[in-house]
């Protein structure tokens, strides 16, 4: 910067004095500047740099034509464009008060703007406020052109203003016209930062916080509020997956991926390792986005197209970290379409099989293990299928449920097949020792589910055994049985504790009990707004986050299939297990067989 000397009369700025353009900065948070010598600014606007020191700066922040406002502010708040622009402006501001000696003087007042009618010498001839004079040039400072449009307040600077061209002052050679950049656009003359839409400042209609004694958090945001917080810091991998798994219920793959692409195409006035390090957080998010759900990917050849079009945006980039992040996407997305599915197939050997193919005639005589494998088999087929927004507004449950939740609708019709099989094939079994043995079997059954991690199996044939029509029919229970059941009922006590603990645990494979997932997210459904109170826009982010923890539990049970060889002979006998009876018809079933008030005897 010039080097600043008293000129009161005991010296005069000398011809040789160096003036350099001035550094600027874009403020990259609100700063209150809560003391009188302290700079206020808010997010994205343009300050001049006139002093750095350690960590607080001083600085103009341009107001208008006529005059700057001058303070200290913390360097940590703003994002620095370097020196060395061409300068083609006849504008400068006032570093330093400067009380005139003579008559042919200006005064100046600290920010005040100038128009420079020549500065060929260290006295520059300068007009402020109409007044033409002399000031030392070591007490101003020349604007860049990128920032003139700003000083200018919407007007043209005074030399343009007497009607002559921008930027040129009568008497010298027209400026050269300024060089377009990214993050720039031309305003009668003048390059302006174009608007970034991620440089908006906070306020109610865009994100509102909820502000505990340890942390804040969003409580809830603007779509574009919510790309822009969660890749500001630091990545939180949850709150990616939270919006990748709820984004249905409030927007669109394609609005998000668009914004996820803006985010990623910075100003040039943003600071290079600042651009980095957030452009890193973008294509982090987009790998998470393909690795938690690359279906969306696949089922959507639109959204596709344009991801391939921001992976080749990454793959050019000079940075190496976004580059090498790029080209991992590109090959993630390669592979991925040449499976069927994001199912990972375990490298152990699976167990040897019980039966053979063709081997056993009826269900009733396949073995209680195996039974359990083909079961979990079969319903995982449905389960793994089950898409995110299937699970948003109680889709399952509405009348549109086999269009927009049929994976979610053929998993609950599964369940109540097989729980309603069990139910009749025990009160359909007349002779009590029979009878007893069924129940022991499908015990069994449900104990060989729990084994293998297929707990919604578990729960199909439990549900089965805890039915009004079987469980009252205490004469056919063993006491081996009634033992195990009342270790299955403590799982499924207090609203499924100790399941819960199971299931959070258990490492995949594993099926989870789905009704109890889906009572989780009714309960979250009827309890809170998509939307925050009041507004229209802002989305409930809190209940967003809530929802993906009941999600994040279905998506990690689904892409690790089990490890069981398919018997095909066997699937299709359980196929045909078909129950013929309502729950009425099941309990007016066991009253005959074991009418009230008999006493139970021992079996």
């Amino acid at each position: 910067f010039a080097n600043v000397r008293n000129v009161d009369g005991r010296g005069t700025p000398s011809e040789s004095t160096i003036m350099e353009v001035a550094s600027f900065c874009v403020a990259l948070f609100d700063f209150e500047g809560n003391a009188p010598n302290k700079l206020a600014f808010k997010k994205g606007e343009i300050i001049i740099i006139l002093r750095q020191d350690k960590n607080w700066w001083e600085g103009a922040l341009l107001k208008g034509a006529k005059k700057a406002t001058v303070g200290f502010f913390p360097s940590n708040f703003v994002d620095v464009h370097s020196n060395g622009i061409v300068n083609t402006s006849q504008l400068c501001v006032a570093k330093h008060d400067y009380p005139p000696k003579r008559q042919e003087q200006l005064e100046l007042h600290k920010g005040d703007i100038l128009s420079v009618l020549d500065r060929s010498k260290a006295w520059w001839s300068c007009e402020h406020n109409g007044t033409e004079g002399f000031v030392p040039s070591n007490f101003l400072q020349l604007l860049p052109d990128e920032i003139c449009a700003v000083a200018s307040g919407g007007d043209k600077p005074a030399a343009a203003a007497a009607g002559d061209k921008p930027g040129v002052v009568p008497g010298d050679k027209p400026a050269a016209k300024p060089r377009k950049r990214r993050g720039w656009q031309e305003e009668e003359g003048f390059l302006v930062a174009d608007k970034y839409i991620f440089a908006e400042p906070d306020d109610d209609n865009s994100i509102k916080y909820r502000t505990t004694t340890s942390e804040r958090t969003i409580w809830g945001a603007t779509v574009l509020k919510l790309i822009e917080k969660l890749t500001e810091a630091q990545p939180d991998l949850s709150q990616f997956r939270a919006l990748i798994l709820t984004m249905h219920g409030y927007s669109t793959p394609l609005e998000v991926l668009d914004l996820l692409m803006k985010r990623f195409k910075t100003p040039d006035y943003f600071i290079a390792t600042y651009t980095e390090s957030l452009q890193v957080r973008v294509c982090k998010f987009v790998r998470e986005w393909i690795t938690v759900h690359f279906d969306e990917f696949r089922s959507d050849p639109a959204l596709l197209d344009k991801l391939n079009e921001f992976v080749s945006i990454m793959c050019a980039s000079q940075s190496s970290e976004v580059l090498a992040i790029g080209k991992e996407i590109k090959g993630s997305v390669a592979a991925a379409l040449f499976s069927i599915s994001d199912n990972v197939a375990s490298k152990m050997p699976p167990p040897k099989p019980l039966h053979k193919n063709g081997a056993v005639k009826t269900a009733a005589e396949v073995k209680p293990v195996e039974f359990a494998r083909q079961l979990a088999l079969m319903e995982f087929a449905f389960f793994t299928k089950i898409r995110p927004e299937e699970c948003l507004g109680l889709a399952w449950s509405k009348k549109e449920c086999d269009t927009k939740a049929p994976n979610v609708v053929a998993c609950t019709a599964f369940f109540n097949k097989f729980s309603g099989w069990a139910a009749n094939a025990i009160v359909s079994t007349e002779n009590i020792k029979e009878r007893t043995k069924l129940i022991d079997r499908i015990v069994k059954i449900a104990v060989a589910c729990k084994e293998i991690n297929n707990f919604s199996g578990m729960c199909q044939m439990v549900s089965a055994l805890n039915g009004r029509g079987v469980h009252r029919m205490k004469k056919s229970w063993s006491p081996e049985s009634l033992s195990v059941m009342k270790e299955m009922d403590e799982l499924m006590a207090n609203n499924y504790k100790s399941m819960r603990e199971l299931l959070a645990q258990t490492p995949p494979p594993c099926l989870p009990f789905l009704g109890m997932l889906l009572s989780d997210l009714t309960f979250i459904e009827e309890g809170n707004q998509d939307k925050l109170p009041g507004s229209t826009t802002l989305v409930n982010w809190s209940k967003m986050m809530l929802t993906a923890r009941v999600l994040e539990q279905i998506k990690r049970c689904q892409h690790a299939p089990f490890n069981f060889v398919p018997i095909v002979s066997i699937q299709q006998l359980l196929e045909n297990l078909q129950p013929t009876m309502t729950d009425s018809e099941v309990y007016q079933a066991s009253l005959k067989l074991e009418p009230r008030g008999e006493a139970a005897s021992a079996v």
